[in-house]
């Protein structure tokens, strides 16, 4: 079994997508957290399909809910490394941005409910494989809507999201020569689900239901929700360490790739930096608000991991794993402070 663990990345250093069903089983290891004591559930102001939704699961018991929360991480993991892979971002074509994925989504305890934020970054994932899609390609109008599609509905479950369209628009004009039609083009599709579902909640006279919940509640500056213990702090400092490490890295990133991947990965970057500012105007902002910049660390790391020594590799992922087990149970051993 430790020479299992011990050789965990040998394990996902394959190229076979199928494969990512071990997720899985790495995905249990957090999630078993659930039986040793209550999992903290964050105060996350949703929009009005996170409201919808978490209506609805409101009478689930728990351990449903924690299945949905993992299945959607084990989806999300699955779309990194297409998007990864599918763009050759990687020198390396495997499935570390998904094994990445997996340990920063569920290595904090809040992050392991169905929440806004995490529903949110299905969708997010979505509008980033179709942005990487449109370099070099002449007509990219279908594309482009379903970018600014997908991030709206992003943005009906966790409605800061909508700040992504910046992303989008900015990422666009990094991909391909600037052209306002393209950005038209994204903004209609960003139009078309608010367009939907306000026309579906007029319909069922609840418009004023929906202005309250997706804009009233949800829009607010510089409103952060902080712990009140050091574990806070801890699992915010673990984040910020990962950034630090990454930006820190960017020269070897860059170093030795086409001009095509260069330019894709300056968009991770993009979007790591516009994710990290949208908390500036969402409501009750608090630490699920982390799940968004998972996306590009995850992709960051399994590139270091990729081009480092095999053994050097895998005792560092074995630290981190641990590391993140002991966040993940952290409410059992302080006794769910």
């Amino acid at each position: 079994m430790l020479y299992i663990i011990h050789r965990v990345l040998q394990i996902f250093k394959t190229n076979q997508v199928l494969a990512s069903v071990l997720f899985l089983i790495y995905l249990v290891l957090f999630y078993g957290s659930f039986f040793t004591a209550p999992l903290p559930v964050a105060s996350t102001t949703p929009g009005i399909l996170g409201q919808l939704v978490a209506s609805g699961m409101a009478d689930w018991a728990a351990v449903y809910t924690q299945l949905i929360s993992l299945l959607l991480v084990f989806l999300q993991a699955v779309l990194l490394v297409l998007m990864i892979n599918g763009n050759r971002i990687n020198n390396e074509s495997n499935l570390l941005p998904g094994v990445f994925y997996c340990l920063f989504a569920s290595m904090i305890p809040e992050f392991m409910h169905p929440g806004p934020v995490l529903f949110g970054n299905t969708f997010l994932l979505m509008a980033l494989i179709e942005i990487m899609g449109i370099y070099k390609v002449p007509i990219v109008s279908g594309r482009l809507f379903n970018v600014g599609f997908w991030i709206s509905v992003a943005s009906l479950f966790y409605f800061s999201n909508i700040g992504l369209l910046l992303f989008a628009m900015w990422g666009t004009s990094t991909l391909r020569a600037y052209n306002l039609r393209d950005l038209i083009t994204i903004l209609f599709g960003a139009f078309t689900p608010y367009f939907l579902t306000g026309t579906t909640f007029f319909m069922l006279d609840r418009i004023p239901e929906f202005w309250a919940v997706q804009f009233h509640q949800n829009l607010g500056f510089f409103d952060f929700q902080t712990g009140q213990d050091g574990l806070f702090y801890l699992k915010t400092g673990v984040f910020v360490l990962l950034v630090i490490v990454v930006l820190l890295s960017s020269g070897n990133y860059f170093q030795k790739r086409i001009m095509q991947v260069q330019k894709k990965i300056s968009l991770l970057y993009g979007f790591l930096l516009f994710s990290g500012l949208t908390f500036l105007f969402q409501s009750q902002v608090d630490i699920t608000h982390w799940l968004i910049p998972a996306i590009p660390l995850a992709a960051f790391f399994s590139i270091s991991f990729s081009a480092m020594p095999t053994q050097w590799a895998e005792v560092v992922h074995l630290l981190m794993l641990v590391g993140g087990l002991a966040l993940a149970y952290s409410p059992w051993y302080t006794g769910g402070l």
